[in-house]
C-alpha cells in the first residue's frame, strides 16, 4: 500500500512536472494548448509540494517556484520564485535553468542581467549538446515513456526547452550587437563633436592674431597645443594600456597643473566670446549691462533679448578684443580678475600646491586640457547666481586618485537647451580609458562636476 501511494505521488509529480514545463514555456506555445495542460493547485497539493521539497525533490521545487511566479494556488511572489529557481538551477535542473535565465533577462524578481541570463541559456545548450538532443524537435503533447530518473524531463520537453533557450540566446546576442553599435556610434559622434569643439576656439585665436597682426609667440603656442590635442585624440582610440604607459612616461618636465588651468581658462573663454556662442552666455552680458548701468536695473531678461541685441553684440565684440589684448603676457591672476569684472568671481584651491609635472604639450597636458576646457566651458555657460557666488575650482591630490572639482552655482533653467551632452559623454569615455571616473552632473541647481584620475598615472608612487 505504501509502495502504491509512493508510486502515485511520483506519477502526480511527473504530471505536475510536464505541466509546469508547459506553463513556463507558455509564451512559446499556443495559449489554449498551454492552458489545457495547466492544473489548478489546491492547498493540499501545495502542502505536498512543500513536503517533497523538504525531502530534496528538485521537481517539486521547480513546480512551486512556477506557482509563485504565476500566483497559481499561492500569492504571487516573483522574488520567492527566483530564489527557488536559483536553488534548483544549481542542481542542473534544465527547466529551472531556463526560468532563471528568463528571470535575469526580463528582470523578474531580480535586477536585469543579460550576462547571467546568457550563462543559464548556454548551460542548457551545452547539456543538450552532450546528449545530442538539440538536432530536432518532435513535440506531440502525448504522454511519453520517460526512462530517466527524476528530476530529468521527457525528451520532447528537454528539446523544447533547449530550442527556446537557443532562441533567447539569439535575442540576447542581437540586443547586445545593437547596443554595441549604438555605443560605438555615440562615441564616434562625441569624438567628432569634441574635436570640432576643441579646435574651433583655437583656430579662431590664430585667425584673430593674423588679422590683428598679433602675438606670434601666442599663435605658435596655440598650434603646439592643437598638435598635442590631435595626438591625444588618436591615442584615446587605442587600448587603455597604451594610454597608461604614455602617461607614466610623462612625469617630468616644466608643465604644471597651474599651467594647464591657465591655458584651459584661456581656451574656454576664447571659445565662449565668439559671435557663434553669444546665446550660450547671454546671462553674463545681461548681468554686466545692469551692473554697469548700461540698462535700467528693472530690465527683464525677456526685454534684454528683444530690445538690446545691438548692445549685446557690442559687448561681445568689446570683450573679445579686450580679452585677446589681455593675453599678451597675462597670468592666471590677471585672467581671474578679468573674469571677476565681467562674469563672476573664481576661487582656486590646490593648484599651486600640486607636485605633478609633465611636458608642456605631452600626453598628460593634452588630457588635462581636454578635461578642464570642457568643464570650464560648461561652468561659464551654466553659471547663474544673483549674489555672484564664486565658482570653485579645486585640484585635490590623494594617495589613490587625483580629483578636479568644479562647484558651480548654476540654475537648472540655464542648462536647458544649451548643450547636447556629447562633451560630458566624451569625458566619460576618457575617464573609463584611464580607469578613473566622471559621474554625469545631476540636473539640478548648484551642482558639482568631478573628474578623477588614478594618482599612479600622474606621479611616481613613494
Amino acid at each position: 500500500m505504501v509502495s502504491e501511494q509512493g508510486d502515485k505521488e511520483q506519477e502526480v509529480l511527473s504530471l505536475y512536472k510536464v505541466a509546469a514545463g508547459l506553463v513556463s514555456l507558455g509564451e512559446e506555445i499556443d495559449d489554449d494548448i498551454a492552458n489545457s495542460f495547466t492544473p489548478s493547485f489546491d492547498k493540499e497539493e501545495i502542502d505536498n509540494l512543500n513536503k517533497q521539497i523538504t525531502k530534496g525533490n528538485i521537481v517539486a521545487q521547480v513546480i512551486l517556484a512556477q506557482l509563485y511566479k504565476t500566483g497559481n494556488g499561492v500569492e504571487k511572489d516573483k522574488q520567492q520564485a527566483f530564489s527557488l529557481f536559483q536553488t534548483a538551477a544549481e542542481q542542473k535542473d534544465i527547466l529551472a535553468q531556463y526560468c532563471l535565465g528568463l528571470a535575469y533577462m526580463e528582470g523578474q524578481g531580480v535586477a536585469t542581467n543579460n550576462e547571467k541570463a546568457r550563462e543559464q541559456f548556454q548551460q542548457i545548450i551545452n547539456q543538450l549538446k552532450e546528449k545530442k538532443e538539440l538536432s530536432y524537435l518532435r513535440f506531440s503533447f502525448e504522454k511519453q515513456e520517460d526512462t530517466n530518473n527524476l528530476p530529468d524531463y521527457p525528451r520532447d520537453i528537454r528539446q523544447w526547452i533547449g530550442l527556446v533557450a537557443r532562441d533567447k540566446l539569439s535575442i540576447l546576442h542581437e540586443k547586445e550587437a545593437k547596443q554595441q553599435l549604438a555605443t560605438a556610434n555615440q562615441e564616434l559622434e562625441s569624438f567628432m563633436a569634441m574635436i570640432a569643439h576643441k579646435f574651433r576656439g583655437t583656430l579662431q585665436n590664430i585667425e584673430y592674431d593674423i588679422e590683428e597682426g598679433g602675438n606670434k609667440k601666442r599663435s605658435l603656442d596655440t598650434v603646439h597645443t592643437m598638435r598635442g590635442l590631435l595626438n591625444i585624440f588618436s591615442v584615446i582610440s587605442t587600448e587603455p594600456e597604451h594610454l597608461h604607459e604614455l602617461l607614466k612616461r610623462d612625469r617630468q618636465g616644466k608643465g604644471t597643473i597651474l599651467w594647464v588651468l591657465e591655458k584651459s581658462l584661456i581656451f574656454a573663454i576664447s571659445q565662449l566670446l565668439t559671435i557663434e556662442n553669444v546665446d550660450k552666455i547671454k546671462q553674463h552680458y545681461f548681468a554686466y549691462a545692469k551692473k554697469t548701468g548700461k540698462i535700467p536695473a528693472t530690465t527683464t531678461r525677456l526685454a534684454w533679448y528683444n530690445d538690446y541685441f545691438e548692445l549685446e553684440e557690442q559687448l561681445q565684440s568689446e570683450w573679445k578684443d579686450n580679452f585677446n589684448q589681455l593675453l599678451n603676457g597675462a597670468t592666471l591672476d590677471d585672467i581671474v580678475t578679468w573674469m571677476n569684472e565681467r562674469f563672476f568671481p573664481i576661487e582656486i584651491k590646490g593648484v599651486m600646491e600640486s607636485p605633478i609635472h609633465f611636458d608642456y604639450y605631452g600626453t598628460t597636458a593634452s588630457i588635462l586640457t581636454i578635461v578642464m576646457v570642457e568643464i570650464l566651458f560648461n561652468a561659464v555657460k551654466y553659471y547663474a547666481s544673483e549674489i555672484r557666488t564664486p565658482l570653485q575650482l579645486h585640484w585635490i591630490g590623494e594617495k589613490d586618485v587625483c580629483r578636479f572639482l568644479c562647484k558651480n552655482p548654476s540654475a537648472v533653467e540655464e542648462r536647458s537647451g544649451k548643450g547636447s551632452g556629447k562633451g560630458h559623454h566624451f569625458l566619460s569615455i576618457i575617464a573609463n580609458k584611464l580607469e578613473g571616473s566622471f559621474p554625469k552632473p545631476p540636473f539640478q541647481d548648484n551642482y558639482v562636476t568631478e573628474f578623477c584620475i588614478p594618482t599612479h598615472l600622474l606621479i611616481e608612487e613613494p
